[in-house]
Parts: structure tokens; C-alpha cells; sequence
């Protein structure tokens, strides 16, 4: 598996620095399949970014974005390499935008409003567990989930 990230942003870091440590762990990890660069990310970033990790590693089974997937779907599809035949493809943020994509894709979603929500809410009051807080009483767990296609 390849992970393309900007890493620009504090979160892409720790993105990365899962996804490494999780392919470590699993014995899988190639400095060929990861790709992380200093720059803001756009179609043609994600674009290039792909090209170069199927020349680099033509054994590639399947891509990990930290943005959305989109910005690399559609490079696969010119490369004539087949979504999910081929090539499984996902990312983060599940923006409105995916709903769209061709090929279809999977998306980690994630709840920015609702997590903003609770953040205001609980700044009041005391985090009693790690990654748990009290709203109104009741335990609540900051989530996310996958969107499949």
C-alpha cells in the first residue's frame, strides 16, 4: 500500500506517521510507496503524485490519500489501471465532491462540524477519559467512519 500526502498540516503528519507505523508493524512498509512532499495539494499534485509511485512501485495494490482520493483517481484511470480491480484507492475528509468521482473510491469521513460542536460545548468541562467527554451528562466519543463506494 502507497500513502501520497502534502504534509503540510500538523494532522497530515500524524496521518503519515500512522499509516508508517501500521505497514512497519505489518512488515510492508517501502520508502518507494511513500511519497510525502512540502506542498499544498491540488489535482495536479495528486496527479503526479501517483505516476511516480507506480513507476517507483509497479507492485502497488492500493493507494491511501491523506486528502480525498480524488486527486489521484483519475491519474489511475489514465494509467489504465483499474479501480478496485487492480488498485484500491482511499482517503480522508469524504468531501461532498466523492459523491461524484469516477471510479468510486472509499473515504475515512470524518464529523468536522460535529466534532467543532462538542469541542465548544466540552470547553467548559473536564475530559474524564482519553478521547471521551461529557455532554449533557452522557459519555461521548469524538468518531469517525468509512464511507464506501
Amino acid at each position: 500500500m502507497a500513502f501520497l500526502d502534502t504534509r503540510i498540516a500538523p494532522r497530515s503528519q500524524r496521518r503519515f506517521q500512522g499509516y508508517r507505523s501500521a505497514a512497519v508493524t505489518a512488515g510492508v512498509f517501502s520508502e518507494n510507496r511513500a511519497l510525502t512532499i512540502m506542498d499544498l495539494s491540488n489535482l495536479t499534485l495528486g496527479a503526479r503524485l501517483c505516476t511516480e509511485v507506480m513507476a517507483r512501485a509497479p507492485e502497488t495494490d492500493a493507494i491511501l490519500c491523506n486528502n480525498d482520493s480524488l486527486w489521484s483517481s483519475d491519474e489511475t484511470r489514465r494509467l489504465g489501471l483499474s479501480i478496485p480491480d487492480r488498485l484500491r484507492h482511499g482517503g480522508f475528509n469524504d468531501l461532498e465532491m466523492m459523491t461524484c468521482a469516477e471510479p468510486w473510491t472509499t473515504s475515512m469521513r470524518t464529523y468536522r462540524y460535529r466534532m467543532g460542536h462538542q469541542g465548544c460545548r466540552n470547553a467548559a468541562g473536564p475530559v474524564e477519559q482519553q478521547g471521551a467527554c461529557r455532554v449533557d451528562g452522557a459519555t461521548q466519543h469524538q468518531s469517525a467512519n468509512l464511507a464506501l463506494r
